[in-house]
C-alpha cells in the first residue's frame, strides 16, 4: 500500500505541475501564454498515462473535458478509459481506439456501446469471449459478428454459454462450420427448421435428431436423400410416397429402391435409375417390368446377375444373354430354354470361363472345338466332357 500510495503520489504531483502558473496567466490576461501552459501540462499528462493509466484519474478536472487529449491518452494507453469522463465512454472513436489495442476496453464502455456492432465485431475478432462477457440474452448478433466467432479455432458452441446455444444467428453459424455443433443447440433451436436445414446442408444424419414433424417434412427429407440415399430408408412412410424423394433417393442409392413402395416401383424410370447403378436392382423390380427389354437390357449390361430376374422371354434374348456371358460366363445357367443351342453365345461362355460347359446344351457339349477351348480355358471343365469325346483318345491329345 505504501509503494500504491508513493505512486499516486508522484502522478498527483506530474499532472497537476504548473496548475497555478495557467491561473496566473488566466487572471492577467495572457491568453496565449496560458494557453501554452496548458499545453505543456497536457503533454505532461499524456507522458505520464503512457506509463501509468491511473494517470488519467488524478488529472485536473480542466483537462479532462479535452477530447482530443482523452482520445490521445487512449491511444497511448488503453486502460486509461477507466478513469475518462462518463460522455467518452460513450464516444466510438474513442473506444475504437481503445478496443484496438485490447477487447477488454469494452468493460468499461457505457451499456449501450457495449452493443454496437461495429465494436463488438472488433472485440471479437480479438477474442470470441468478448461476446460471452458482453452478450445479453436478447442482443441481436450479426451474421459477420456470429462467422467471425465460428471461425475461431478455440471456440465450440459446446463450450458457449446457455444464451449464446440459443442464439440462432450464432448456432446456424457454428452448424455451417461443424454440423456436430446442433448437439449443443438449445432444445427450441433444435426444433427450428432454419438450424435444421443448415445442418442437414452439412450432414444428412443431424435429421434423426429433429423432430418428428421436421424428420417427416418433405424439403429436408429430399435435401438428405440427395445427399445420401440412405436417408430414405428411415424417413416416414407419408415421405417414401412421394415420388420426387423416392427417385432422389434411388439415384443416389440403387439399393433404396428395396424401400421404395410398390406402386411406385412400378416406374420404369425410377427402376432404371436404380439398374443403372447396378443391375442388381432388377430383383426388386415387378414382374412387368421384367420383361421390358430397354430396362433388362441396362441392368445385364451393368451386372451379368441381373439376368436371373429377367423374364423368361429375354433370358432367351441372344443380345442380353451374350452380353451376361460375355462378362461371366457362367451366366448361362440362367439362359431361357428358348435360346436353344446358340453356338455364338456358349462359345462366348466358355472362352470367359471353361466352367460355364456345365450349363453348355447338350446339343453343343459334344461340339469338340467348344469343349477344346472349355478345358484349355480350365481344366476342370473336363468334368462336363462328354464321355464319347474322352474316349477318343486323339481328341485327349490335343487338349494336353
Amino acid at each position: 500500500s505504501n509503494q500504491v500510495g508513493g505512486i499516486w503520489r508522484r502522478l498527483k504531483a506530474l499532472t497537476m505541475a504548473g496548475q497555478d502558473d495557467v491561473g496566473v496567466a488566466a487572471e492577467s490576461g495572457d491568453v496565449k501564454q496560458a494557453s501554452v501552459l496548458h499545453t505543456d501540462r497536457a503533454k505532461r499528462l499524456l507522458e505520464a498515462v503512457r506509463q501509468e493509466a491511473l494517470a488519467l484519474k488524478v488529472a485536473p478536472p480542466e483537462l479532462l473535458v479535452d477530447r482530443g487529449l482523452i482520445l490521445e491518452a487512449v491511444r497511448r494507453n488503453w486502460e486509461a478509459l477507466q478513469w475518462a469522463p462518463e460522455e467518452f465512454r460513450s464516444d466510438k472513436e474513442v473506444l475504437l481506439s481503445a478496443v484496438a489495442q485490447s477487447w477488454c476496453a469494452l468493460r468499461w464502455a457505457s451499456p449501450e456501446m457495449r452493443a454496437d456492432p461495429e465494436l463488438l465485431l472488433a472485440a471479437v475478432r480479438q477474442d470470441w469471449r468478448a461476446l460471452e462477457l458482453l452478450a445479453t440474452q436478447d442482443m441481436a448478433i450479426s451474421e459477420e459478428l456470429a462467422q467471425v466467432v465460428a471461425e475461431h479455432g478455440d471456440w465450440s458452441l459446446q463450450a458457449a454459454s446457455p444464451k449464446l446455444q440459443a442464439n440462432k444467428v450464432l448456432v446456424r453459424a457454428a452448424v455451417r462450420r461443424d454440423w456436430r455443433a446442433f448437439e449443443s443447440a438449445s432444445a427450441s433451436l433444435k426444433a427450428d427448421r432454419d438450424v435444421v436445414l443448415e445442418a442437414v446442408k452439412q450432414n444428412w444424419r443431424v435429421l434423426k435428431q429433429a423432430p418428428q414433424e421436421l424428420q417427416a417434412d418433405r424439403g429436408l427429407v429430399l435435401l438428405a436423400v440427395e445427399q445420401n440415399g440412405l436417408a430414405f430408408a428411415s424417413a416416414p412412410e407419408s415421405v417414401k410416397e412421394d415420388r420426387e424423394v423416392a427417385l432422389a433417393a434411388v439415384r443416389n442409392n440403387w439399393e433404396m429402391l428395396g424401400w421404395v413402395p410398390e406402386d411406385l416401383r412400378s416406374e420404369h424410370e425410377i427402376v432404371m435409375a436404380a439398374a443403372q447403378q447396378n443391375g442388381l436392382a432388377l430383383k426388386w423390380a415387378p414382374v412387368p417390368l421384367r420383361d421390358k427389354y430397354e430396362l433388362v437390357r441396362a441392368a445385364v449390361a451393368q451386372n451379368w446377375q441381373a439376368l436371373q430376374w429377367a423374364s423368361d422371354r429375354l433370358r432367351s434374348n441372344h443380345t442380353i444373354v451374350l452380353s451376361a456371358v460375355t462378362q461371366n460366363g457362367l451366366a448361362l445357367e440362367w439362359a431361357g430354354g428358348d435360346l436353344g443351342a446358340d453356338r455364338e453365345v456358349e462359345m462366348a461362355a466358355v472362352r470367359q470361363t471353361g466352367l460355364a460347359l456345365e450349363w453348355v446344351s447338350p446339343a453343343l457339349r459334344a461340339d469338340r472345338e467348344i469343349v477344346l477351348v472349355s478345358v484349355r480355358q480350365c481344366w476342370e471343365a473336363l468334368e462336363w466332357v462328354p464321355e464319347e469325346l474322352r474316349a477318343d483318345a486323339e481328341f485327349m491329345e490335343q487338349m494336353a
